[in-house]
This record gives C-alpha cells, structure tokens and sequence, in this order.
C-alpha cells in the first residue's frame, strides 16, 4: 500500500460490483446481526411506525430537538464569552486569602500582626548582619520578607481603618 492510498483511500467500490459482492454481503449481514443483538432494528422499526403515522409531529419533535440543541450551545458559547475573568497576581490572591482569614479570626488587638512583624523583621536582621556580601539568593529571601512586611503593615493599617 503506497502513501498515496493511505492518504487518499481508494475508490468507493459500487453496490454492484462483482468484484466487492462477497465482501458487502458479509458486511450487510454482520451489521444485521449486531443490529439484532442490541435491538437497535425494533427501535428503528417503531421509529419508522410514528413516523410515518404522525409525519408532521415527528418532525417537529425531531427538529425542535436540533432547535433546541443549538440553542443550548449558542447561549453557552455567549455566556463564556461575556464572562469577565479579571487576572489576579499570586500576591493579590494571598491577600484575599489573608482578608477571609482575618474576618473568621478576627484577633482583638493587633498582637498577631506585631508578632509576625517582629519575627520577620528579626530574620530579616539576621540575614542582613552578616559580615560578608549577601548572596543572590539572601537578597531574594530579604526581599520576600519585606514584602510580607509591607502586606502586614497594610493589613494592620485595614484592620485599623475598619474599627
């Protein structure tokens, strides 16, 4: 089999074609019977009854099912592309995050904050006394602990408001 045939295919054989009469007759005979084992052939049988006998009720029904079929995809289609998904930074997610946990376990007095305040300031200390130059990545390190540092001060700065 060349690549021309694989990607082609070759000719569709004709019903009456000596040459695929033994081979179309198998195939006609193997689809009845796998028709009959899942009674596919009765259902298409009282299908074809109804639809012949009420013609104009059937297609309404058929259609009216594509109808609405279409119609379910189409309101979908517009509803996920009207939604507005505003991207969030990690940072902005934390801070939520931080908020809903703030509201359930509201501490009486921002003693918390002071002390997660002052163990970051402390390992900040820590990193920053060194003798010798910081690393790459002690800068990182002191850079995220600031961060965090600012994001309690702003939150005690909330927590401060909102009283």
């Amino acid at each position: 089999m060349g690549w021309k045939k694989l990607i082609i295919g070759e000719k569709m054989p004709d019903k009456d074609d000596p040459k695929y009469k033994a081979q179309r007759e198998s195939e006609v005979n193997a689809g009845r019977e796998v028709a009959k084992a899942l009674g596919v052939d009765k259902a298409a049988k009282r299908t074809q009854r109804v639809a012949i006998k009420y013609p104009k009720t059937f297609l309404v029904v058929v259609f009216g099912f594509v109808i609405v079929c279409l119609g379910y995809n189409v309101y979908q289609m517009v509803r996920v592309y009207n939604h507005q998904d505003v991207p969030q930074t990690a940072v902005e997610r934390q801070d939520v995050l931080l908020r809903q946990r703030r509201k359930l376990s509201k501490p009486s007095n921002g003693t918390m904050y002071n002390e997660q305040e002052k163990m970051l300031a402390d390992e900040v200390d820590a990193i920053t006394a060194k003798g010798a130059e910081m690393t790459f990545e002690d800068s990182l390190r002191v850079k995220i602990l600031l961060e965090q540092l600012v994001r309690i001060n702003n939150l005690k700065q909330d927590s401060h408001d909102n009283r």
